[in-house]
């Protein structure tokens, strides 16, 4: 019976360690979107402001 025991807790103890690293994963694939959405926000204001800069002087040159 002993035996069983260790058994199936060494299961269990690899049940929840396959959980963890799949939550891992998941964890570390979110962060990544998390990073390329702030990196495309940054790179959209960067335009932005380079759009702004290029108005800016087209309207001083025109006054």
């Amino acid at each position: 019976m002993s035996n069983l025991n260790i058994l199936f807790y060494l299961i269990v103890i690899r049940i929840k360690q396959t959980k963890g690293s799949k939550l891992q994963k998941l964890k570390s694939i979110q962060t990544l979107g998390e990073k390329s959405r702030d990196q495309n926000q940054k790179r959209f204001a960067d335009i932005l402001s380079e759009k702004n800069k290029y108005t800016r002087v087209k309207i001083i040159f025109s006054k």
